[in-house]
């Protein structure tokens, strides 16, 4: 009686000690650069590199290629041509993505290129690369923003771009983690099971 006591409260402060643990959860942090006049365009950089990941990253440091980032507007592209046409579809797709934090993650320096697409149908329903124009946007610390008509697809109706002297800034949000069961939940739950396996089988053997 004694062993099968002694063994039951084991068990049983193991488990709580895994029901203790806790559990572990992804985090990541979203970046809005905001440019200036006459360009003016956002770009919000999210990545899963939060934390300390994302801490004292050397200047220069490419992310380019990795999972952890997508890179998306509002960049607004000529809301027109310049026959009238109203752009449709547009789209921004990042070329290099170099940046450089401090200790606390915030972005301290950066060298980003990017193209934008930007459609112009003449009709409705119109195939999107009939008549479009391809952009190349630019930003970098200390050497402002810049964005240029690259590609002329629209009968050479596209409008150009600009550019500024001055950088814009960036601004960090961190998103909330959405915590998952922890690890100490599933070695509790099995320790509990395992007791009550070991309890029915010396009970079938009595």
């Amino acid at each position: 009686m004694f062993k099968r006591t002694s063994y039951a409260a084991l068990m049983g402060a193991v488990a709580t000690l895994a029901l203790s643990l806790p559990g572990s959860a992804t985090a990541a942090t979203i970046y809005t650069y905001t440019g200036n006049a006459p360009t003016s365009f956002v770009i919000t950089l999210t990545t899963s590199l939060s934390g300390a990941a994302l801490h004292n990253l050397g200047a220069g440091t490419d992310i380019t290629g990795s999972s952890t980032f997508t890179i998306s507007g509002p960049l607004t592209p000529p809301p027109q041509d310049q026959l009238g046409f109203t752009v449709a579809d547009n789209s921004l797709s990042a070329q290099a993505v170099k940046i450089g934090t401090d200790a606390l993650g915030n972005i301290t320096s950066w060298n980003i290129f990017a193209s934008l697409f930007a459609s112009y149908p003449a009709v409705a329903g119109e195939n999107p690369l009939d008549f479009f124009c391809g952009y190349s946007v630019s930003s970098s610390s200390g050497g402002g923003d810049s964005v240029s008509l690259g590609q002329d697809h629209d009968a050479g109706l596209c409008n150009g771009g600009g550019s500024t002297a001055t950088s814009g800034t960036w601004s960090p949000t961190v998103v909330a983690a959405t915590p998952l069961p922890p690890a100490g939940i599933l070695l509790g739950t099995g320790l509990l099971g395992l007791m009550g396996f070991t309890t029915w089988r010396r009970r079938q053997d009595a």
